[in-house]
């Protein structure tokens, strides 16, 4: 037996298979780190696409490009007094938008008014009123809220959301 662990062919085949054993572990690692990072990435492709499809089913925007309120959308940006909401917020970002052009205007306005703007209690409780009385889900009147921004936005900077 002393004669085996004495052989140099034994010693590179113990050592070759710790290093195999160590590659392994490494790579093994590797793959649960992309998977992990794979699993956000789906994560954060999900939020988009609800996101959007939020605003394409909305029935306060319509489907043209660029996007317009719809008659209810201009309603509800009458009763929740969007403009007014828009114009202030604008104000605040315009640092953030300027030098964007219309487009990025209206995904950083989207961006905003979904994932970023924390509403008062007051006026997510108006905004609730106002989903309420038309049937709508609080999402479609984000929807308008993101559209008024926009405008305010590009106005602010004199553009038009055609540029």
């Amino acid at each position: 037996m002393q004669e085996w662990l004495d052989s140099p062919l034994i010693i590179v085949a113990f050592i070759a298979a710790i290093s195999a054993l160590g590659t392994i572990f490494i790579w093994v690692g590797r793959v649960n780190a992309d998977r992990e990072t794979f699993k956000e990435f789906i994560t954060e492709v999900r939020g988009k696409l609800d996101s959007i499809f939020r605003l394409i089913a909305g029935g306060t925007v319509g489907a043209g490009s660029p996007t317009q309120l719809t008659d209810l959308g201009r309603e509800v940006s009458r009763e929740i007094s969007a403009k007014e909401w828009a114009k202030k917020h604008a104000d605040v970002l315009a640092g953030e938008a300027e030098g964007k052009k219309p487009f990025d205007i209206q995904d950083f306005s989207f961006n905003y008014v979904f994932n970023r703007h924390k509403p008062t209690a007051d006026d997510l409780s108006l905004w609730k009123e106002s989903a309420y009385q038309h049937g709508l889900d609080v999402s479609q009147v984000k929807n308008v809220l993101m559209v008024e921004l926009r405008d305010a936005l590009l106005e602010k900077f004199g553009l038009t959301a055609s540029d």
